[in-house]
């Protein structure tokens, strides 16, 4: 985990390279500690989830209940994650379905951040949940690929700012 100073008083906790269940869990504990106005969690894919899969997704969604004001959503597991924060008391209207796409999970963020917020950024590395706090910190991030196996990772890529002409990624 790596902390971020954003403008506005607003931290960010980026934590956005492994996510496997148990890495949640941690990520989620120490994010419950931190003092803050507000407690924002931008949530990704477990990695490698047990199966099935929707439990594990429910019992995240409790624990963003416990420790977050607001969850945005990235990835297609939205319905369990909201089940389970709904089941633990979080309401339906604080919860957020980017999809698969970045960027709007950017604009939900954008939209709701405000002095003294603190943000959790939890996902795999193969989302480029990365874009997001970048494109926070001041970066252009014009890349919109969902899928790519670029090394070096999206803060060191060439194609960061200007992205692929045809929105995909030009073979090498």
């Amino acid at each position: 985990m790596q902390t971020i100073a954003l403008p506005d008083d607003v931290w960010l906790l980026r934590d956005e390279y492994k996510s496997g269940q148990e890495t949640y869990v941690a990520a989620l504990d120490a994010f419950a500690e931190i003092p803050a106005r507000r407690r924002i969690a931008v949530v990704g894919d477990i990695a490698e989830p047990p199966s099935p899969q929707r439990p594990a997704y429910r019992a995240i969604g409790a624990r963003l209940a416990q420790s977050a004001q607001r969850v945005i959503v990235v990835g297609q597991m939205f319905q369990p994650i909201a089940a389970g924060a709904c089941a633990a008391g979080m309401s339906r209207e604080h919860l957020f379905d980017a999809g698969r796409d970045v960027h709007r999970a950017i604009a939900l963020l954008r939209g709701m951040l405000e002095p003294g917020d603190v943000v959790l950024v939890k996902g795999r590395d193969t989302q480029h949940l990365e874009r997001l706090w970048l494109a926070l910190a001041g970066r252009t991030v014009g890349c919109r690929l969902v899928a790519c196996d670029s090394r070096p990772r999206c803060e060191q890529c060439p194609m960061l700012e200007r992205g692929w002409p045809d929105g995909r990624r030009v073979p090498s």
